[in-house]
């Protein structure tokens, strides 16, 4: 099973219509690639852990029962993850986990589309955590 879901990438891309479609494929196969590399692992992992436990306390905290709403939903999380007057530790956490990730799969990129693709990869997490809590 591949972790790089093209309608998947199609759904965020919709969401976060300012993201590189190829960048966010790119770094979603280079976290697939690097998570069992040594030198990757325990950083790609946090990250991943970090995304989803905080994503789905956010979407609790918010009362976003439904979670099968996958728009409504990949909205609302865009809309906090990019609030600039946040102080939440998890969130600058994973700012700065997602910024380091970023760069590393994807080299020196303009500052903007660089936090565009931190934001796509935070709300693919999400999506591919919420799709597959849904088949279970």
């Amino acid at each position: 099973m591949s972790f790089v879901k093209p309608e998947l990438v199609g759904v965020v891309i919709d969401i976060n219509a300012n993201t590189s479609s190829r960048m966010l494929t790119h770094t979603l196969t280079w976290i697939s690639e690097k998570y069992n590399d040594p030198l990757w692992h325990n950083r790609i992992d946090q990250f991943l852990r970090l995304v989803v436990v905080h994503s789905f306390h956010l979407l609790n905290e918010t009362g976003a029962n439904e979670l099968k709403d996958y728009p409504t939903i990949l909205t609302t999380l865009k809309n906090l993850y990019l609030s600039t007057r946040s102080s939440d530790k998890e969130l600058l956490e994973i700012r700065k986990e997602g910024e380091a990730i970023i760069k590393a799969a994807n080299g020196r990129t303009n500052n903007s589309l660089g936090m565009a693709t931190r934001t796509a990869t935070i709300l693919y997490v999400t999506l591919r955590a919420l799709t597959l809590s849904s088949k279970h």
